[in-house]
């Protein structure tokens, strides 16, 4: 029969599996000055994960799509004022000849 004496100590990583936590959790804190029984005893802290956002919806049309017709009508914007500026280039040119 053994003795608890004879019995070997069990390492600070088997100890934190035992418990359920992350050895490097455990070995962190123990640097960090905690006792080896704070280590072990204080369960980790839950880090709410960010929820993943739902798609917004206006008027009846995902804003992506929103967003793209945003674009069009800018881009189509600029369009129209080249042509414009063109045409008075144009017009300046032709009257000055």
């Amino acid at each position: 029969m053994k003795k608890k004496a004879d019995k070997k100590p069990e390492s600070i990583s088997a100890l934190a599996k035992a418990k359920g936590m992350k050895p490097s959790l455990v070995h962190s804190r123990i640097r960090r000055g905690w006792t080896l029984e704070e280590a072990l005893l204080t369960p980790p802290r839950k880090i709410a994960k960010p929820k993943k956002a739902e798609p917004t919806v206006v008027n009846d049309m995902p804003t992506k799509e929103i967003q793209s017709t945003q674009s069009h009508d800018e881009a189509m914007g600029w369009l129209i004022f080249i042509v414009v500026c063109a045409a008075i280039v144009g017009a300046f040119i032709f009257i000055s000849q």
